[in-house]
């Protein structure tokens, strides 16, 4: 009797047979996979060699994003095939495969941190021991360890980088013990707009996609212009995705009452990849004696609805496109920011039956364009377009207290609402064809636009248009000596002429270049473009007549570094000790002025200078890293063009950070701490007296433990912020009639205990 199949039956049998004959061929597909031992993450890029152990021509094979790569179906195996599996930053590993069957290779990562890839300012993406500049990396590993949220919680453990806090212009930074308005702030090499009294609120710039930082500390304005006087912090985002389809959910909560929710998604397909990533951060405020973990509403009509950390909410988004071609990669991004800060005033007296509340409102919206590739074989090609916007509205709001009803007042200083519109583009095309002399040449073009009540006209805005080029010239093999040059024209102010000089001499020795002396030398010319509020301010009321200066001229500085390094790795091991010298010269810094008796302007004014020296040693075994450094820096100004520099006032920083990984058990154990010195400054009361002013040292420690499950796919982290309490920190006057007085700053909430759930999806 004869039996039909059904139609699944058919298919199914059709499948076992083509599967027969394909084995009886002997030609199967075969995928290998190449992780890290540590994380156990995918590891792109990793270089696979196939070889006939018979003989015959050797296969370069590339592993993708994934860590995956297909190995050719044309090879035999009639006779044992050779893999050598290597990766930048792991040992090599070699395997002997006899048939195709699908393998997973782990690679064990090399205790050295000397090939840590950067971009910032680099022809070509380069490790940084052989990048020409010092650049310091804080790469995903630390980020995750610290629970940081935001660059303000990365930052507050970074050496010869100084904080400030306002509780309503938010975050601020020193560097070098130079302000932050001289600092620039990129996110892939597309500068961050929307400063504040020349500062950028560093609690805005979100780390959810962020794969690293890199910090190099000296101008850069060469490359980028303006601001970029002190230094530069450039953020990278996230480029590789290990799957084809991956998602994440991160959730964490601190208990002063921060509640922070985000979460990814992305798909890659062939030559393309999307990515959406956004989150929520909401913060329920702080006030000194509120309890850890204790949620109380603020009551609306007595005093504790006043808090000195204000309630925040932050709404945030980002979604890329990415396009992989043979030669050439193009990249597309739009994100969104959207903050709500509320202050809350106390009752008036005398019957505490109203208050005035503040509402700041901002909003940030950028959508970039970025392309970049090999037009022609040794040369490298970058192109950036971007549109930025910033949006901040402040109201005043008059409310009554016993039926909670509010209006906004009617004085016009009270209602404020500044937008910038900005659009920037940059390309550069450079060379690494020739032994001895490479070279870089390039544009920039920024237009800005900026409106708002207190500009003159209530509307101004400013183009500035540069070419800037640098050579890389290599007298020997160890040299590299690389001048540059930026020419700018700007429709505002007179653009100076700024030159650079590096040089670099790198020695390798050991087997497989494991052991480096590392000697660097810099010579920068920085500047610092006066802002369109000092040019074209104008805010006069009954209580104020301050203006801006439209004859106003850059600030400029000169600035010198020298460092030498040593590196040394073992197998299991490593060492690197840095010493580092700095100082910096500014000129023309613009201050702001008392004409009459009523008159205020901006002026430039005044001189600054700084120096110092910073060591740093960081030693790795094993699972187990420390890491240590001390920096030394003095602070000194001259006001007026008469004037005389007042003393150098030097402060100290240090920091310790021990971590130990047991990537077994996927326990992780991580302190963080620095202290940072008393901070002397000069400062001038209202009788132009001038008199010191110190502020006292405090000392920021966190603790935290992690642990991953599941192939670290579900993470858990505990840890405790500020582990010996410090809140606000005080600053008294130094010598004669001034001494007693004394001013205070906040600098943290208090002992603060985080709990943090990471998940994460790859397919």
């Amino acid at each position: 009797m004869k039996t039909e199949l059904s139609p699944f039956k058919k298919l199914l049998a059709g499948f076992i047979l083509l599967s027969g004959l394909f084995n009886a061929t002997g030609v199967k597909a075969q995928e290998v996979t190449v992780i890290g031992n540590d994380h156990q993450e995918a590891l792109p890029l990793a270089h696979i060699v196939v070889q006939n152990m018979a003989g015959g021509s050797a296969t370069l094979l590339i592993t993708n994003e994934a860590g995956k790569v297909i190995l050719p179906e044309k090879l035999s195996w009639n006779t044992p095939q050779l893999l050598q599996i290597s990766c930048l930053g792991y040992f090599s590993k070699t395997d002997t495969l006899t048939a195709a069957t699908p393998r997973t290779y782990r690679l064990e990562r090399k205790s050295m941190a000397l090939q840590q890839v950067v971009v910032t300012a680099q022809y070509n993406p380069t490790s940084t021991t052989e990048a020409v500049h010092r650049v310091k990396v804080i790469d995903a590993g630390k980020i995750r360890a610290m629970g940081a949220q935001n660059l303000r919680d990365v930052l507050t453990n970074e050496l010869n980088i100084r904080l400030q806090q306002d509780q309503v212009l938010g975050s601020s930074l020193q560097l070098q013990g130079i302000g932050g308005q001289n600092v620039k702030l990129l996110i892939d090499g597309v500068a961050v707009t929307g400063r504040l009294n020349g500062n950028i609120d560093l609690s805005q710039i979100q780390l959810h996609d962020i794969e690293r930082i890199e910090i190099v500390e000296g101008p850069l304005s060469v490359n980028y212009g303006t601001d970029a006087l002190a230094g530069t912090i450039n953020l990278i985002t996230r480029k590789h995705q290990p799957g084809r389809i991956s998602a994440g959910l991160n959730s964490q909560y601190e208990s002063v009452g921060q509640y922070n929710l985000t979460g990814n998604a992305g798909f890659s397909h062939q030559k393309h990849q999307w990515r959406l990533s956004g989150g929520r951060n909401y913060f329920d405020g702080w006030h000194d004696g509120n309890q850890p973990f204790l949620y109380v509403r603020k009551a609306a009509a007595d005093s504790n609805r006043f808090q000195s950390w204000k309630p925040k909410t932050q709404w945030f988004s980002t979604l890329s496109y990415r396009l992989n071609l043979r030669e050439y990669e193009l990249q597309l991004s739009s994100s969104f920011f959207d903050e709500t800060i509320i202050n809350r005033g106390k009752p008036r007296a005398p019957y505490q039956e109203t208050a005035f509340d503040d509402h700041y409102a901002t909003q940030r919206f950028n959508q970039t364009a970025q392309f970049s590739g090999k037009p022609a074989e040794n040369l490298h090609l970058q192109l950036m377009a971007a549109y930025n916007s910033y949006n901040r509205i402040k109201n005043t709001c008059f409310i009554d207290l016993t039926n909670l009803q509010s209006q906004l007042t009617q004085n016009p200083g009270d209602q404020d609402t500044t937008r910038i519109h900005q659009f920037q583009s940059r390309g550069s095309l450079s060379s690494n064809r020739y032994t001895r002399l490479n070279g870089e040449i390039g544009y920039d073009v920024l237009y800005e636009k900026n409106t708002g009540i207190r500009i003159l006209n209530q509307l101004q805005d400013f183009s500035d248009i540069a070419l800037f080029g640098s050579l890389e010239y290599k007298p020997s093999p160890a040299w590299v000596i690389k001048p540059g040059l930026r020419i700018a024209h700007n429709s505002a102010y007179s653009a100076p002429l700024v030159p650079s000089l590096q040089a670099r001499y790198l020695r390798f020795s050991g087997k497989d270049k494991s052991s480096s002396f590392n000697l660097r030398f810099s010579y920068a010319r920085g500047f610092r473009a006066p802002s369109i509020k000092e040019l074209y301010l104008y805010f006069v009321d009954v209580n104020h007549n301050i203006r801006g200066n439209a004859a106003l001229q850059a600030e400029y500085s000169h600035h010198g570094q020298f460092s030498v390094a040593f590196d040394k790795a073992g197998r299991t091991s490593s060492l690197k000790l840095e010493l580092i010298t700095f100082t910096n010269l500014i000129d023309q810094m613009i201050s702001l002025a008392q004409v009459d008796n009523q008159l205020f302007t901006y002026f430039n004014l005044d001189k600054f200078r700084s120096l110092g020296i910073q060591g740093q040693a960081r030693y790795s075994w094993l699972g187990f890293t420390a890491e240590t450094g001390l920096v030394y820096t003095g602070r000194s100004t001259r006001t007026g063009n008469e004037g005389a520099y007042s003393d150098f006032l030097y402060s100290p920083e240090l920091i310790l950070n021990l971590r130990q990984r047991w990537a077994r058990q996927g326990v992780q154990l991580a302190l963080f701490c620095k202290y940072t010195g008393s901070q002397p400054s000069f400062v001038t009361n209202d009788a132009a007296e001038v008199f010191e002013m110190r502020q006292q040292a405090y000392t920021m420690t966190d603790l935290n433990l992690s642990k991953g499950f599941w192939a670290d796919r579900l993470q858990l982290q505990l840890g405790v912020k500020n582990l010996f309490d410090v809140r606000n920190i005080n600053g008294s006057t130094v010598g004669g009639a001034h001494s007693g007085s004394s001013t205070t700053t906040p600098v943290s909430m208090g002992r603060n205990y985080l709990l943090a759930i990471n998940w994460k999806f790859n397919s």
